[in-house]
């Protein structure tokens, strides 16, 4: 298997590991886990950073043109896996879907929206950083 893809599939797999399932093997370390990551910016933020960082390392790997066509496709692949890790948080948590289970729905989308236009920006300036990328690693080759 291509270790690119792979990557989707850890980056996947460590999405829908519940969080709580993870404190509550911690032991020493739940109380870091507790401190860090339970606020609501925290939350917010490990939503945003997980869904851009799908959204581009998909792109990334599938380099499709960015179209509607593609646009449609990353926003169902957005709600799939949202819902997928909102249904596995409920089932841990043993509540019933409710307005906090839609606001992280949407900032999945945010999150989606981010990496989306990460990836128009890796797409139209990437030229640049692959070359500035060779040249740092010449001059290193050579000095």
């Amino acid at each position: 298997m291509d270790k690119r893809k792979l990557l989707v599939l850890f980056w996947l797999g460590a999405m829908l590991v519940p969080l709580n399932l993870i404190q509550a093997y911690t032991g020493d370390l739940r109380f870091l886990f507790l401190r860090l990551l339970s606020s609501e910016l925290a939350h917010v933020a490990g939503h945003l950073f997980l869904f851009s960082g799908l959204v581009v390392i998909v792109l990334g790997i599938f380099q499709p043109r960015l179209n509607w066509r593609t646009a449609l496709l990353t926003v169902g692949m957005v709600l799939a896996v949202g819902l997928g890790q909102e249904f596995l948080q409920l089932i841990v948590k043993g509540r019933s879907f409710g307005g906090p289970e839609v606001f992280d729905l949407g900032v999945d989308l945010a999150g989606g929206a981010l990496g989306w236009q990460i990836t128009r920006w890796l797409q139209r300036y990437g030229r640049y950083l692959r070359m500035a990328y060779y040249m740092l690693r010449q001059a290193r080759s050579t000095s």
